[in-house]
Formats: structure tokens, C-alpha cells, sequence
């Protein structure tokens, strides 16, 4: 199986405009030890809706904090968040919010990094047996001409195949966790024994990264929306014979 690093083509014509925002996020963080900074655009679980949660107040305004602050916020939401679910400085929760126009496709991929679909997009990824395709009803508010818009709730995973997979040059830090590595090189690969048994997933070093498998572009070709997309090739069949056994 070939999996693809999923880009918008920049030749796309756009046949449709959207305005979104999100009602609750964890802060960004900066540790105080390292001054690592950190606030993710990308790590976002619209499942996790925090309406009439006694504590939702506190997620609300985008802002930055110290680690020990972000980290408390972050302990206190965990009872909500799915099993084995990993969030991060910046993480977004709950259902899209703004408005939609236009005519969107029935697969497209806003802003480079969130995966949406139409019902009928989500109906044909079901007809086709894809796998671990998780999606959430935005709140967009739209004409009733304009198809409602389903968010594919993406979660983090994958790793650097070697060689090139970067290393650590220090130790971590003691307060955040944070790791400061060597470059990955531009031509990265994946490794096949870390892609999960899934159709679409983000790749949890650069969560902007969306990777799909190739059965997930068949269905974005059936779907006649495949000029939305420019895939690049980052696991191919050397790397899923590595992931089998002799």
C-alpha cells in the first residue's frame, strides 16, 4: 500500500469560500526553562465538545502561557478526551464554527492541514471500505444550496523512516519535554512498521502533514475531485514489504 503526503494543488480552482474558527483551545505554552515556545495551528479534535463543561470558560481566549499553566489546563481536560488521544499547546476542540459559500467539493483540504467532506464525499469514503474515517457535522452556517461540511477528525501518528529519521543532539528538557533534534531531510520517507491501520492520519512530528493511503485517492478520483489535491509519494511498496513479515 502507498501512502502520500496529501497537498492542495495550487492550480485548483476555487469554487467556494470559507471562514472558520473554533470555540475552544488550549493556550500556547513556553517553558521557562528551555523558552521553547510552542502552539500548534493543526492538532485540533472537534469530537471534543466542551459545551455545558463547568469549565469550558477557561479554554476560550487564544493566548500563550507558561508550561506549568498550559499543562494544568491540559491535565484538567484529559477525562474528556478519547482514549489514547495526544493533544498539545494550542490544540482546538469542538465543531468548526463561520460561515461557507459556494459550490466545495466533495473532498477538500482547507488550509493545507484540515480534511473536510460532504456527505456525499463521506458516504462514498464509507461505500468504499476506507478505514478509521472518524467525521464531525461542522457548525458552518451556509445557504441551503451549499452541501453541508463534515471536518474528518485526523489523529497523529507515523515515523521518520531511517536513514534520515532526525536525532536528538541534547537531552530533553526536564520541565516540557521538549527535544531538540537534527533536520529531516526534504525527500522524508515514512516507516512502514509506525503507519497505522487507518486511511488518513496526521504525521505526528508535523501535524500539518496529512498522509493518506492510496485507496483514499481511488476514492477521491471516483469522487472527480482529484484536481483539488497534489499527493506526494512518502511510503511506497519497499516500505510496506518492510512492514510484513518473511
Amino acid at each position: 500500500m502507498r501512502y502520500y503526503h496529501l497537498q492542495g494543488a495550487t492550480s485548483a480552482k476555487s469554487r467556494w469560500e470559507v471562514r472558520v474558527d473554533r470555540a475552544w483551545n488550549l493556550p500556547g505554552s513556553i517553558c521557562r526553562t528551555c523558552w521553547a515556545e510552542v502552539a500548534h495551528i493543526s492538532l485540533d479534535f472537534p469530537s471534543v465538545d466542551l459545551f455545558d463543561w463547568p469549565h469550558a470558560h477557561e479554554y476560550v481566549e487564544a493566548r500563550q502561557e507558561p508550561w506549568e499553566e498550559y499543562a494544568r489546563l491540559r491535565d484538567q481536560l484529559r477525562p474528556l478526551l478519547p482514549s489514547g488521544v495526544v493533544v498539545g499547546p494550542g490544540s482546538g476542540f469542538g465543531p468548526m464554527n463561520g460561515w461557507v459559500k459556494g459550490s466545495p467539493p466533495p473532498v477538500a483540504l482547507l488550509d493545507g492541514w484540515t480534511l473536510l467532506a460532504t456527505e456525499h464525499g463521506l458516504e462514498e469514503m464509507s461505500m468504499d471500505g476506507l478505514r478509521g474515517i472518524h467525521a464531525v457535522r461542522t457548525r458552518l452556517r451556509s445557504a441551503n444550496s451549499v452541501p453541508t461540511l463534515h471536518e474528518v477528525e485526523l489523529l497523529p501518528a507515523g515515523e521518520f523512516a531511517e536513514p534520515g529519521r532526525p536525532v536528538p543532539t541534547k537531552p530533553p528538557c526536564g520541565v516540557c519535554g521538549n527535544v531538540v533534534t537534527t533536520l529531516a531531510p526534504l525527500e522524508w520517507r515514512l516507516d512502514a512498521a509506525s503507519i497505522p491501520e487507518v486511511d488518513a492520519f496526521r504525521f505526528q512530528h508535523w501535524t500539518t502533514c496529512v498522509i493518506v493511503s492510496e485507496r483514499f485517492l481511488d476514492t477521491v478520483r471516483g469522487l472527480g475531485c482529484e484536481g483539488e489535491f497534489e499527493p506526494r509519494l512518502v511510503a511506497g511498496p519497499a516500505e510496506e514489504r518492510a512492514r510484513t513479515p518473511a
